[in-house]
């Protein structure tokens, strides 16, 4: 879950927002998401042995150039060298996939500690940018005893000011997941950072519960990092967001 669920993303949305930056000073756009996970003592045992749970931490970057918006999709910033430094990990170097995105996880030594203050940096053309947040802590999340297969499930948000949340469900029974938000396109990671309202609700589709099983679900409020502090990047359309996963089980009937 976490391999796919928790992730520093760097992309882009809006096509008269892109246009509008196109012909800003720097044109290297990235967005950020550093997600983590927290599972409960209780659930541990049952999800000890479930590859998804294995990553308690995830960062995956993308990197782009923002010079030609409409074709921001085709111009990654390929063979950068990315670190990964704060008081909880000391340093910690990404590795690079391909097509402009960097990862790091857990197999690599990367911990979600609340409170943690992350600084992305790396060169591009000689000239050096940084990225930085603060990783917020778990949202407090009150999952419903059961819920009838097939129903969508709603998830209240409205205590927190979180700029958007990321959510999965994972049928335990057949060790699949079943749905999740996470974007995985420059343009959908875009859309996801640059929301106009802080999110309330968080509505988990009918979709995800198909059938009659025991699910986890996992539930991120995401913090977005002031984009003053960035240097070295658009600061109009990149973005860095935090935030880790609250996990509960949910019991799904006929």
């Amino acid at each position: 879950m976490l391999k796919r669920l928790a992730v520093i993303l760097l992309f882009l949305p809006g096509c008269d927002r892109l246009d509008a930056v196109s012909d800003l000073a720097d044109p290297v756009v990235a967005q950020g998401l550093f997600l983590g996970l927290d599972i409960p003592e209780a659930y541990a045992d049952a999800l000890s042995e479930t590859e998804e749970f294995q990553y308690a931490a995830l960062c995956n970057v993308f990197l782009a150039y923002v010079a030609d918006p409409s074709e921001l999709a085709n111009a990654p910033v390929e063979g950068a060298t990315l670190t990964f430094r704060s008081p909880a990990n000391g340093s910690l170097e990404f590795r690079d996939e391909g097509g402009g995105k960097y990862v790091l996880d857990s197999s690599d030594g990367l911990v979600y500690e609340v409170g943690d203050t992350p600084i992305i940096s790396f060169t591009v053309d000689g000239a050096d940018a940084r990225l930085e947040v603060l990783a917020p802590e778990a949202p407090v999340v009150e999952l419903p005893g059961s819920l009838k297969r097939e129903n969508p499930l709603e998830v209240d948000l409205s205590a927190y000011e979180y700029q958007n949340a990321v959510a999965a469900a994972y049928d335990v029974d057949r060790g699949r997941m079943t749905w999740d938000n996470l974007p995985v396109a420059v343009d959908e990671v875009y859309t996801f950072t640059h929301t106009e309202e802080p999110i309330s609700i968080l509505e988990i589709p009918s979709e995800a519960f198909l059938r009659k099983s025991t699910y986890v679900v996992g539930v991120a409020g995401m913090q977005v990092a002031d984009p003053l502090s960035f240097e070295g990047v658009n600061t109009s359309v990149s973005a860095f967001l935090a935030g880790r996963l609250a996990v509960g089980l949910l019991a799904v009937t006929e």
